[in-house]
């Protein structure tokens, strides 16, 4: 296995024919001093987006070493990135979608911060969000931070944005603990960052845009309804709940459950919500209790909730009471 690369770029084509020639040019005109290659997952989907990349990486002469990785079937996005995972030979991966694009010093600036802090686990880059001008990334985060009350603070309580892409992350640190992503759901990245947030030890920032986000009309998340969508970050909340059970509940995983909770009322409103899921509602209740509580110091309130409601809550998860469709 080459081990040589610093980098690998992970790409996932699927109906991206519009958009793929531009974003694989924004990736071989990168100014950086490091090496770099590319991994195109062709996850079957019903466009030319693959023929658009061979044609495009056939007459490519550069330092990007490509490749192009077949699944048999469409697995969806979560699987593909797990493709890429499990091929790359790079240090660092970064997530990349087909539709968006990098600026030309965007992996340079980000492979900067490595260098400053050699042994970083995660390096995340600011957005540019076609059609708007602010910022993503928060200008009063510390460029590095070894704290870890402060990393998952910041993580479940999404502060720190909650995708995938535009950042390098160790590929050993991903794969040693399994933190793949989960097949066949939607939102994917948002469980994503609340399981990463247990195992980074360090993270970095940097501070300038070195992602363009494209708001693609036709893509999974501008065409999802409310109703999946709710669905979706039911999943997510029983998900990050069932980890929760395995070791001790902190405060900050607290406040990630009721931003998925906020989501579901968000999406749904209350009627649906009724309709949505059974017994939910001593779910949240709990939650907002326990956080005003910590709030005014009652830890032994907090302490007593906990254990007196894990049992009933394990139960009614692993039952599926509670998110269960009708």
């Amino acid at each position: 296995m080459n081990v040589g690369y610093d980098i690998s770029v992970i790409i996932p084509l699927y109906n991206v024919q519009d958009y793929i020639e531009e974003t694989l040019n924004s990736v071989v005109r990168q100014n950086i001093g490091c090496n770099i290659e590319c991994l195109l997952i062709d996850d079957c989907g019903n466009d030319s987006s693959v023929s658009v990349a061979e044609k495009f990486i056939e007459n490519y002469k550069g330092n990007v070493d490509f490749r192009i990785i077949c699944h048999k079937e469409n697995k969806g996005l979560s699987v593909a990135r797990n493709t890429g995972i499990l091929n790359a030979n790079g240090q660092y991966l970064f997530f990349l979608d087909g539709d968006d694009k990098l600026f030309p010093d965007s992996l340079q600036s980000l492979w900067d911060v490595i260098r400053n802090h050699p042994h970083v686990d995660i390096v995340k880059g600011d957005f540019c969000i076609e059609g708007l001008s602010d910022s993503i990334l928060r200008k009063d985060f510390p460029p590095y931070s070894e704290d870890a009350k402060w990393i998952r603070t910041h993580f479940c309580n999404l502060s720190i944005p909650e995708s995938a892409c535009n950042c390098l992350m160790k590929r050993q640190l991903i794969v040693e603990n399994k933190l793949f992503f989960k097949e066949g759901w939607i939102q994917e990245d948002t469980l994503w960052t609340f399981k990463i947030q247990r195992y980074i030890k360090s993270i970095a920032f940097c501070f300038k845009p070195t992602y363009f986000y494209r708001t693609n009309q036709s893509s999974i998340m501008h065409t999802m309804d409310k109703e999946k969508a709710a669905k979706a970050y039911s999943l997510i909340f029983n998900e990050a709940y069932n980890d929760m059970l395995l070791s001790k509940i902190e405060r900050y995983e607290l406040r990630y459950l009721e931003i998925m909770a906020e989501r579901i009322y968000n999406a749904v409103g209350e009627k649906g919500l009724k309709s949505l899921c059974t017994n939910c509602n001593f779910i949240f209740n709990m939650l907002f209790r326990c956080d005003r509580e910590l709030s005014h110091g009652n830890n032994r309130f907090v302490d007593a909730v906990l254990r007196g409601s894990r049992n009933l809550l394990r139960s009614l998860l692993c039952n599926k009471i509670i998110f269960s469709y009708r």
